[in-house]
């Protein structure tokens, strides 16, 4: 089993899934070079027609009204928005491929899947935790090349929209890519690394730093901590983070979104209500510094959650010192 980068798989679960069913589409704003992260549409041109592969324009409303219409007339429209950060796409999603399906009592059905790049800069972090509210729509947050691979495939059966954000970040990891299994669910949140002391909760990128900082404590001060990968922030998996943290009794969550409205507030909320009494100590999490992220790299690394913070985080759910 040979390695390959999170940027390969992505590429190799859509070119799979074009080949196998015409029905298929990319639509991609703009053209954009390969290796920049967001280049298919120029590296699956050569292979499929023109009439699968659109090089549609800058506008990301206009994108995804493009996409519902296609999906709406049969086909199953693979979207590239190219940054997770455009509010353009918030009114077609709420105002269309989330609710036609409730609209028409399921008479009509929206299979659109939207790959969106988190963690790029200005004029704000990632929006899944925003999109993640709409009732209709899925949204999965691959943090492995396992599931930058196979996690397409299963948005693409789904006759509801889809929506899946790509941390850029996460765009050269390299890693084995396990074959998919019949019990591989993309709406499973999965436990990374068991333990009994904490249960970590992370997603996306941050799922590295939440083992790094396991690993760590496991080195430095013999502390057994359970990470859980979210996989999926809609519908959450809120059952499996409530067997962990009835067992290590104590939570702790990164999230790259900002603290106030985000994804983690609320999964600290629906644990004080379902996991209050096996709770030992208060649930800690750690966001984004509330301002818009930058270009520069030292003030977009200065607003994000470092492996520090977590550690430190962790640290004080522990109530060990330094």
């Amino acid at each position: 089993m040979t390695k390959i980068t999170y940027w390969a798989a992505i590429r190799a679960a859509i070119e799979q899934a074009m080949a196998s069913d015409k029905r298929v589409v990319l639509m991609a704003q703009a053209a954009h070079q390969p290796d920049e992260g967001y280049g298919l549409a120029n590296d699956l041109s050569a292979r499929f027609s023109p009439e699968r592969v659109r090089i549609c324009p800058l506008s990301a409303a206009d994108l995804v009204c493009a996409g519902i219409g296609a999906a709406l007339g049969g086909l199953k429209p693979v979207l590239e928005v190219s940054s997770a950060n455009s509010l353009a796409v918030l009114a077609p999603l709420v105002s269309n491929a989330a609710s036609l399906g409730f609209k028409t009592g399921g008479q009509l059905s929206v299979p659109l899947v939207i790959r969106m790049m988190a963690g790029a800069a200005q004029p704000s972090p990632s929006l899944a935790n925003w999109i993640a509210q709409i009732p209709g729509i899925k949204v999965l947050v691959p943090a492995t090349v396992t599931d930058a691979r196979y996690m397409l495939a299963e948005a693409l059966a789904d006759p509801e929209p889809t929506v899946i954000f790509e941390h850029r970040l996460l765009y050269n990891k390299e890693e084995r890519c396990t074959p998919r299994t019949l019990a591989y669910s993309a709406e499973r949140a999965l436990v990374r690394r068991p333990g009994n002391d904490l249960t970590l909760i992370a997603y996306s990128a941050y799922l590295d730093e939440a083992l790094a900082v396991a690993d760590r404590l496991q080195a430095s001060d013999n502390k057994s901590i359970e990470v859980i990968d979210l996989r999926c922030l809609r519908p959450l998996d809120s059952e499996t983070l409530f067997k962990s943290v009835r067992k290590t009794h104590r939570a702790a969550l990164v999230d790259e979104s900002w603290k106030t409205g985000s994804f983690a507030a609320e999964i600290c909320v629906q644990l004080v209500e379902h996991c209050w009494p096996d709770l030992h100590g208060p649930i800690r999490r750690v966001c984004s510094v509330e301002v818009p992220l930058f270009y520069p790299d030292h003030l977009a690394q200065a607003a994000r959650p470092q492996r520090r913070d977590l550690e430190a985080l962790a640290r004080s759910v522990l109530g060990l010192v330094g």
